[in-house]
């Protein structure tokens, strides 16, 4: 079970354990009339709710029921109650999204089929300028196999000289897809559009931390960032459950000036970051209690 839920070729990020847990009770030699009670239970409950994780948060309890019943007298009953219990637990931790959007009412029911959105909002935030990809940016939506109707492009904030500007509005006029400046916003106005947009991306050729990364996900904004060196690492230690996709940088020359030659297959790799994060269903519950400001405070104060 740990090794499904934890595999290290997938960096610890594996599956929910129903169904290796569901495999071990049956190979326990339980009685058939145990295990036939209990597919009957799940079976039961997605047939009314028709939320499959919520019929999976009910059975996982057969595990301790099941050590309850035929291993009372043994002398590792103990042991065994634990450890059964420990596994019950994790597979209440691996659906901590899925119990979120239960109780929200958000949750994907089974047999559900999702409406198609008409029309997708990607969204740009912080210097309009060509160290922070916005040039890239507007080259690789060339590659995007979507109608015109379908896509919108809107990039937030201030630029650098007149030139590069121009430059870079010459690029969003010849963008097969509508672009939006919209200039300075305040933090209200940039959260509004984080909100309205589907899928945020920085592909920076030089960033620190990138706090915009995080204002995004608060907001509801699937993530696509270059991966800027020691980023990745930060987000996967500090916020469970992130799912930003991390594009690979052209090779750089300095801190911020990639090779010329390898900004086409950069921006294709930008591209296919971005058509992977709209056309996936899953919801993202990215967990920032840990980055709170409030949270940040009491570490301060400490």
């Amino acid at each position: 079970v740990l090794g499904h839920n934890f595999p290290f070729y997938l960096h610890f990020k594996g599956g929910k354990g129903i169904a290796v847990s569901a495999a071990v009770i049956v190979v326990s030699n339980l009685h058939p009339v145990f295990i036939g009670v209990g597919l009957a239970v799940f079976i039961l409950v997605v047939a009314v709710t028709r939320y499959v994780s919520l019929g999976s948060l009910i059975v996982v309890w057969y595990i301790p029921i099941f050590t309850l019943l035929y291993y009372r007298e043994s002398d590792l009953f103990p042991v065994i109650l634990i450890v059964s219990l420990l596994f019950t637990i994790l597979a209440y931790i691996k659906h901590k999204a899925n119990i979120i959007r239960l109780i929200h009412g958000t949750e994907n029911k089974f047999g559900e089929k999702k409406e198609k959105k008409e029309s997708f909002q990607i969204i740009f935030a912080g210097k309009v300028s060509e160290k922070k990809g916005v040039c890239s940016l507007l080259r690789a939506f060339s590659y995007l196999p979507y109608p015109k109707e379908k896509l919108k492009i809107v990039l937030a904030g201030g630029h650098g000289p007149e030139e590069e500007y121009e430059q870079i509005q010459q690029l969003a006029i010849e963008c097969r897809y509508p672009v939006q400046f919209l200039g300075m916003l305040s933090q209200a106005e940039l959260a509004e559009q984080f909100r309205q947009s589907d899928v945020f991306i920085l592909p920076s050729f030089f960033e620190g931390l990138a706090l915009v990364n995080i204002e995004a996900m608060a907001c509801g904004c699937k993530v696509v960032c270059s991966d800027i060196p020691g980023m990745k690492d930060w987000f996967e230690e500090n916020v469970p459950g992130e799912q930003i996709t991390f594009v690979k940088l052209p090779r750089m020359e300095n801190a911020d000036e990639p090779v010329a030659e390898e900004l086409p297959a950069f921006e294709q790799r930008l591209a296919e970051a971005l058509r992977q994060k709209l056309e996936q269903t899953e919801e993202e519950t990215p967990q920032l209690s840990q980055i709170s400001w409030r949270k940040i405070s009491e570490c301060v104060l400490r």
